[in-house]
């Protein structure tokens, strides 16, 4: 609806209630962009988008978060596990893109693939959970989908302002925090 029109009616609904509008608009100020969400969503005009959770509980998150824990290490620098979920509506194929968060304090970090900092020689639990990362496409199919773990590492998931989505020869994609 236009915005004289939309006017127009508030004024009528106001007169038709006994009361008389205001010569003065009523400001409504756009609800501010969510920040520390850990959730992400965005998609490319060439088809391909995707969705980011850092504070995903699944079977797979448990594992590998099991699989950090056992490794130990320094209390307070805990990774985040997130699971991603990529949407690929062209007619070809492409590898499972990389991600970016980008900081509310200005800094990036490269989120890391979870197979990638796990070990055999970690332990039983990083043994299972690279099994079961193993399994997951390294591609996402034409017209398919594809599921992915990441680990942001060196940062909380509230510091996450948004997430830039790389996928090979493309521009970069931001995937912008949403509620959940």
């Amino acid at each position: 609806m236009r915005r004289p029109a939309a006017w127009a009616l508030a004024a009528l609904a106001l007169a038709g209630a006994g009361c008389s509008p205001s010569t003065e608009p009523t400001r409504v100020e756009p609800e501010p962009e969510p920040a520390g969400t850990a959730y992400f969503v965005g998609a490319g005009a060439d088809g391909i988008g995707a969705s980011l959770d850092l504070l995903a509980d699944d079977p797979v998150v448990r594992l590998v978060d099991a699989a950090f824990a056992a490794r130990g290490g320094e209390r307070g620098a805990e990774p985040s596990v997130g699971v991603v979920s990529v949407v690929n509506d062209r007619r070809f194929g492409t590898p499972v893109p990389r991600f970016i968060a980008d900081l509310s304090s200005g800094g990036a970090v490269p989120l890391r693939d979870a197979a990638d900092l796990l070990r055999p020689e970690d332990g039983p639990q990083a043994r299972r959970a690279l099994a079961r990362l193993s399994a997951l496409p390294r591609r996402v199919p034409a017209e398919g989908a594809a599921t992915a773990y990441v680990v942001l590492v060196a940062a909380p998931p509230a510091e996450v302002a948004s997430v830039r989505m790389v996928v090979a020869g493309e521009p970069p994609v931001t995937l912008a925090a949403r509620r959940r």
